[in-house]
């Protein structure tokens, strides 16, 4: 269970960022905010492909992620390849993820 650390916690950041903010009325406009928030608000959803390569001594994985997210309340990520292939994360809305291992 400890790989779906990284899943549970990027699939909770980009869930994160779909929930809207406000500005403090005393705080200067931010025109690249500004522009990256106008366009957020026009994607309803996405998917992407994450390839990792990562090394730590003479260890080395490799994983593909695939990762999609769907505005108000769902963000899911796969193991698509690698070690722990076919393991994800689930977020539905709430304060609830649920996950399974691969193998």
């Amino acid at each position: 269970m400890r790989y779906l650390r990284p899943f549970v916690a990027l699939a909770i950041a980009c869930a994160c960022a779909a929930i809207p903010t406000r500005q403090p009325a005393e705080a200067a406009p931010l025109p690249a905010l500004d522009a990256f928030a106008a366009t957020w608000a026009t994607i309803d959803d996405y998917t992407c492909r994450i390839v990792t390569h990562e090394v730590e001594g003479n260890r080395v994985q490799d994983r593909v992620y695939g990762y999609a997210f769907k505005k108000p309340h769902l963000a899911k990520i796969r193991i698509e390849s690698g070690p722990g292939r076919g393991g994800g994360a689930v977020w539905r809305g709430g304060d609830t993820v649920s996950g399974h291992q691969g193998g």
